[in-house]
């Protein structure tokens, strides 16, 4: 069932068995959002565009992104994709102005080489971050960490619950399990559909 950031809390304080502690389960929901952040599902892989300057080698990467997997450039309505490079490699060469063929990324930006002679769009698919929600958020603010990953975000925050503010250890050790058999179902269900048909590791 989807919920919002009470309504997870609610649930929370209601499979504890519990009343009050609305800051630590606050802040609990929070954390257990960004441990997994970094990780790759079906609800934060996103694409985007974006143009060239001429006599520009950089461009703004998308808001929010974590990694960029491919970029596309579009020239006379043909695309083709970019060689990635890391940012030393670009910043040796000799600077030239050419339809571009390599990119960096170098400090949140993506640069590219050779710099640009004309505009051009460039298509982009990228791993990004949600939304932010934060201790501080109203009520009703929600995204897909309260929806799609609804099931791993509580569990996990339970898990905190219990080794920080409750001291129980075992329960702790419980939710720990279940939060990884809900993390690596999510993972799975991702790939299916996205078709990464990579072997999962479990987190540890």
């Amino acid at each position: 069932m989807a919920e919002d950031f009470i309504g997870m809390q609610t649930r929370i304080r209601r499979e504890l068995n519990r009343t009050g502690m609305t800051a630590d389960i606050r802040d609990f929901i929070v954390d257990a959002i960004k441990y997994y952040e970094g990780d790759r599902y079906e609800f934060n892989e996103d694409s985007a565009t974006a143009s060239t300057v001429t006599g520009d080698p950089f461009v703004s990467a998308p808001a929010g992104f974590l990694a960029i997997d491919n970029i596309k450039l579009v020239a006379g309505g043909v695309e083709r994709r970019l060689r990635e490079e890391d940012a030393i490699t670009l910043d040796n060469r000799r600077e030239s102005t050419a339809e571009p063929t390599d990119y960096a990324i170098y400090k949140n930006a993506i640069r590219l080489h050779p710099v640009p002679d004309q505009v051009y769009e460039l298509r982009i698919l990228h791993h990004r971050t949600l939304p932010e929600i934060s201790a501080s958020a109203s009520d009703g603010a929600i995204n897909a960490w309260m929806t799609a990953a609804g099931t791993l975000i509580r569990t996990k925050a339970k898990e905190y619950l219990y080794d920080h503010k409750l001291r129980n250890y075992k329960a702790g050790q419980t939710m720990r399990g279940l939060a990884e058999i809900e993390w690596s179902r999510l993972v799975k269900k991702s790939r299916r559909k996205t078709g990464r048909g990579r072997i999962i590791a479990m987190r540890f």
